[in-house]
């Protein structure tokens, strides 16, 4: 599995995303969410979805936000 991290439009649709794999957590903050990937072609179908501004591989300990 891959986790990758989003930038959502809106947090409140995020349940639009647990097609494409499991919601690990979401921001209380920010407009960020972590999601494990079934797989990872999954990504660029990620990219398109309408609430995505941004989605990236998690790389381990460090989290970027462009």
């Amino acid at each position: 599995m891959v986790r990758a991290i989003v930038r959502l439009r809106d947090k409140e649709k995020i349940n639009s995303l647990e097609k494409h794999g499991f919601i690990v957590y979401v921001s209380p903050i920010l407009n960020v969410a972590g999601i494990e990937l079934n797989k990872l072609g999954s990504l660029s179908e990620l990219k398109n979805d309408p609430n995505v501004i941004s989605a990236e591989i998690e790389d381990e300990g460090s989290l970027s936000i462009s």
